[in-house]
């Protein structure tokens, strides 16, 4: 980076013109370069204490949202551009690994980390515009670290879990857990990522494999 600091997250503007850089170390910084001239364009300030985790800008490049490290954990919405803070919330009491926007619900965010997926909303009160969180209940389903996620285009998510099978959430309730046809688990272990790509999904875990559902 600028000042020589680690780095702690990376995310590229969708228009592939800009992209940021999540510094780690005191009072660390979000700096937004042009590409591909590497130009620094702007500086985000005072987002997090020691390091960011995650970086990721809206669908429509307005916003970009950053998640900190410990010990503060806090989730920030900011007009980049503005190099302001629109909305900031803490994230969780525990690690927290991603943050991602809603492609299809403006407003709608996902949180997901050590023990937890949280549902984010930037809601209009009468106080003003907030940021809402709704953590996900786990009912009779264990309890687990949630690390791949993606976000359907009717608002459901549907996340990884820790034994590889897939959890659909609606709202802050699982409304099923997804395994293989062979009655098996999707992967061996936590999925770590998901996606989707034009109807088919795709998964990967930590058992090495990657996996395209039709």
């Amino acid at each position: 980076t600028v000042g020589g600091r680690g780095i702690g997250s990376i995310a590229v503007h969708p228009s592939r013109k800009y992209f940021a850089v999540g510094e780690q170390g005191f009072e660390p910084h979000i700096l937004i370069f042009e590409y591909p001239s590497l130009k620094l364009y702007r500086i985000c300030r005072k987002g997090t204490e020691t390091s960011f985790a995650y970086l990721s800008f809206s669908p429509d490049g307005e916003k970009l949202a950053s998640l900190g490290s410990t010990p503060d954990y806090m989730l920030t919405i900011w007009d980049w551009r503005r190099e302001k803070i629109i909305l900031r919330s803490k994230a969780h009491g525990q690690d927290v690994f991603r943050v991602s926007f809603s492609t299809e619900i403006e407003g709608q965010l996902t949180t997901g980390g050590l023990g937890h997926i949280k549902f984010w909303k930037m809601a209009a009160t009468f106080t003003g515009l907030k940021l809402q969180g709704e953590l996900g209940k786990f009912g009779r389903t264990a309890i687990s670290d949630i690390e791949g996620y993606v976000e359907l285009p009717d608002g459901k998510v549907l996340s990884g879990s820790e034994w590889g099978n897939m959890l659909l959430w609606d709202g802050d309730l699982i409304k099923c857990e997804l395994a293989s046809t062979e009655n098996n688990n999707c992967h061996k272990g936590q999925v770590q990522e998901i996606f989707l790509d034009e109807g088919e999904l795709i998964t990967a875990g930590s058992d090495g494999s990657v996996k395209i559902i039709i």
